[in-house]
């Protein structure tokens, strides 16, 4: 796994890269938040010993890119991503988003050229009040005290989000991504919010891209695949999982992108 740094307008983006970049197609992959390019290493790796390579980068804010404290429309975030991926190769890319990540790579689908898109548990939340009653939530449950009191809460909320085998040292790498982050760790969640999600969407849809629609059975986000499916009319890909499968089970993953990126060739 190699590490990138690339200038932007904005600051510099940290990327990961597996496999040679000195090639035809890649697959670039946004990562959910509060999390890191880090979520998807797993699923990298396993699909550079099958020939493929790819590129992960840390949203503005987390991980290893530079903190921006102006909030960045989501499209011009995800903009910036796309261009700095596309200076590190010249690779035609498929974009393969989790949760707030899937937006991020709708986004780039609607926009530009791409061989192909996967979807993982996209956020097609409803109404603007739904929106805003889940952004307060977030912001008031991760809030911290200045004695640091929370950090137990935080710890055990995330290990609620996970399975009991899953290793300490990732149960350890997520808490971290998300104390990096600081007070600005709700900025792609908040972005997201005030997104068009179903127009995002129905955009990448009219480009003619190819998608593929992903969820994992045990995570939350799974219950809006009736909408998803009713939006877009294609038939989901279901996986066995929670909302961190990439981590838990990184095999299941990287078989649907090779599955993917193989069909579109």
């Amino acid at each position: 796994m190699k590490r990138h740094l690339v200038k932007t307008p904005q600051g510099q983006l940290h990327f990961l890269s597996a496999g040679s970049l000195d090639t035809d197609r890649a697959v670039l992959f946004f990562h959910q938040s509060p999390s890191s390019s880090w979520m998807w290493s797993k699923v990298m790796a396993d699909l550079a010993e099958r020939g493929l390579s790819s590129v992960a980068g840390d949203l503005f804010n987390y991980g290893g890119s530079d903190r921006q404290p102006d909030l960045l429309d989501l499209h011009h975030h995800a903009d910036l991503l796309l261009g700095a991926a596309r200076s590190l190769s010249s690779a035609s890319l498929t974009a393969v988003g989790h949760h707030t990540g899937a937006v991020f790579a709708a986004s780039c689908a609607a926009r530009h050229t791409l061989d192909g898109l996967v979807l993982m548990g996209y956020p097609l939340y409803g109404s603007r009040k739904e929106k805003q009653d889940r952004l307060g939530a977030k912001m008031h449950q991760d809030s911290f005290a200045p004695d640091g009191s929370e950090l137990a809460a935080l710890w055990v909320r995330l290990n609620r989000s996970l399975e009991d085998e899953t290793a300490f040292s990732d149960r350890h790498a997520i808490l971290v991504d998300r104390l990096s982050a600081g007070p600005l760790w709700f900025t792609a969640y908040a972005a997201l919010l005030a997104t068009d999600l179903e127009g995002t969407l129905r955009e990448a849809l009219d480009t003619g891209t190819p998608i593929k629609t992903v969820f994992a059975a045990q995570d939350a986000l799974s219950r809006l695949a009736p909408g998803i499916t009713a939006l877009t009319g294609l038939t989901p890909i279901w996986i066995g999982g929670g909302p961190w499968v990439s981590v838990e089970h990184p095999r299941r993953v990287a078989d649907v992108v090779h599955s993917a990126f193989r069909e579109w060739a």
